[in-house]
């Protein structure tokens, strides 16, 4: 067995594999499965938002009132947040419950 066999291993002179430009390209443009897998998500996003009620909303904050209450550490900023949150919620209310004159009612019927 020859020592310059031993020392000289054939493999180790490929260093790396070198792609071509078109095989770099390729690898860069989007595939027509992504582009249809895009689309479908663009279809996902048009959906209606749920409606929340200004009830809901309200029945929402007094949750989160309590959660923080709950917790442990200093949550002041938090709950005046949801204080101020919870009168924009009462405003919201009181406008809804202004009475509307007669003609405006059966302009909505």
């Amino acid at each position: 067995m020859d020592i310059s066999s031993l020392l000289t291993y054939p493999d180790e002179d490929i260093v790396s594999y070198i792609p071509t430009i078109n095989e770099i390209i390729d690898g860069h443009l989007p595939q027509p499965e992504s582009i249809q897998a895009d689309d479908a998500d663009k279809e996902d996003d048009s959906q209606e938002v749920a409606l929340v009620s200004t009830k809901e909303a309200s029945n929402m904050l007094q949750s989160l009132e309590t959660f923080w209450l709950q917790q442990d550490g200093d949550n002041a900023v938090f709950i005046s947040s949801l204080k101020r949150m919870q009168e924009k919620v009462n405003m919201f209310m009181t406008c809804q419950m202004v009475q509307k004159s007669i003609n405006d009612f059966f302009q909505l019927v």
